[in-house]
């Protein structure tokens, strides 16, 4: 059951990437004035990308929410703001239980060891120590249905086994919050469905999930609640199947 305890608190989240300036054709008064406003002044918006937009919302414990948006809407870099991969330029964000993370084309493998020993690797970044690994390493394989390709190098996996290996890691971990971008999207349908329904199970243990998805299905499926970006900015939040309608509506609009 969902619970009235926050557990993400996203305060006034602001990320912003400086567009590189070629430093070496600038002349020397220039780089001079580039760094003055670089540390002491305003940012040039002009030469920046600014990627969120003063973004505020909370998550409340055992609650499920789906981040939609075009392409470039800020999607993925506010959840990589929320794991910690990024720091946000200015804002606080505030996470208040044990996390998890999983990217589809990048799940933190070291991709010259096996599959096997990326277990232990990832469980051990996470805290997880050696002895609790042992314990559900047998569960990791049967899930990610991996069969003899576990001993294998990860550098020779498809981007879907490596997402089916990363979700099984993850799900085995059992973090308190569970961040997901397109992870879901990979592998065949039985898979994903595979992947729904032990989320769904964990839901029902009070864990949190926020997840990135261009499915609308998806969204509809696992989340209660959706929180629609554009251009950084959040531009609806509240139900997760009227909040799909919207999106779904907006996407045939620009498509006529």
């Amino acid at each position: 059951m969902m619970s009235s305890t926050p557990v993400i608190i996203v305060d006034k989240v602001t990320k912003i990437y400086p567009r590189k300036p070629q430093l070496m054709k600038l002349r020397e008064d220039r780089f001079l004035t580039y760094l003055n406003k670089l540390l002491f002044g305003k940012r040039n918006n002009a030469k920046n990308f600014i990627a969120l937009k003063e973004i505020s919302f909370s998550v409340n414990q055992g609650e499920a929410v789906g981040i939609i948006g075009y392409n470039g809407a800020g999607k993925s870099t506010l959840l990589r703001v929320l794991a910690g991969i990024t720091a946000p330029t200015e804002g606080i964000v505030t996470i208040n239980g044990a996390y998890g993370e999983l990217f589809a084309l990048n799940s933190g493998f070291n991709k010259d060891l096996s599959g096997r020993k990326n277990i232990y690797l990832l469980a051990s970044i996470k805290g997880v120590s050696e002895e609790e690994v042992e314990k559900s390493v047998n569960s990791i394989i049967e899930f990610s249905e991996l069969g003899d390709f576990i001993d294998q190098p990860v550098k020779v996996y498809s981007s879907g086994m490596r997402g089916r290996l990363g979700f099984s890691i993850l799900i085995h971990l059992l973090p308190d919050i569970i961040f997901i971008d397109e992870a879901l999207a990979t592998g065949d349908r039985q898979f994903r469905l595979k992947c729904q329904a032990k989320l769904d199970e964990l839901l029902q243990q009070d864990k949190t999930l926020v997840i990135v998805s261009h499915s609308s299905e998806i969204i509809r499926t696992m989340c209660s609640r959706a929180i629609w970006l554009d251009r950084g900015e959040i531009l609806m939040d509240g139900d997760a199947n009227k909040i799909v309608d919207a999106y779904e509506d907006d996407k045939k609009e620009r498509n006529q």
